[in-house]
């Protein structure tokens, strides 16, 4: 009786051993951040980014904090990237003049909701009125 109780726990652990390492096999790291040769596109045409393997939803979700706004800009991690990597953004007024320069740092895994957070030293009034674009 104990033996099969045992036999009937392990078993299927010992089937489904390969198949957990597999997907932990799969996790390719992100590569970094390459300053020299960027790529561009306004938050709303972003969706899916094949370089990064990352689809970015919007809108961002905007949350004001004592020191000014932060963006927070939430990605599905499509092809089950891994580590940490930097993406920048610029903010542009109607003029297309800079206002903006941020940074804010991805950092990928294969579970939970995942966001890049951005830092706005302006009013989430004015952060609705500017043209937002990730730089990759």
């Amino acid at each position: 009786m104990r033996l099969s109780v045992v036999l009937a726990i392990l078993l299927p652990l010992l089937l489904i051993w390969p198949a957990i390492e597999k997907v932990e096999e799969d996790l390719r790291t992100i590569p970094p951040l390459d300053p020299t040769s960027l790529s561009y596109c306004e938050l709303e045409t972003c969706g899916y980014i094949e370089e990064l393997g990352i689809e970015i939803l919007t809108p961002a979700e905007i949350r004001e904090s004592a020191y000014g706004t932060e963006v927070w800009v939430q990605v599905v991690n499509t092809d089950r990237m891994s580590g940490t990597r930097q993406i920048w953004a610029e903010l542009r007024s109607p003029e297309g003049k800079l206002v903006e320069g941020m940074r804010g740092e991805l950092e990928l895994s294969n579970s939970g909701p995942q966001f890049i957070r951005f830092f706005f030293t302006g009013q989430p009034e004015e952060f609705e009125t500017l043209s937002f674009t990730l730089a990759y």
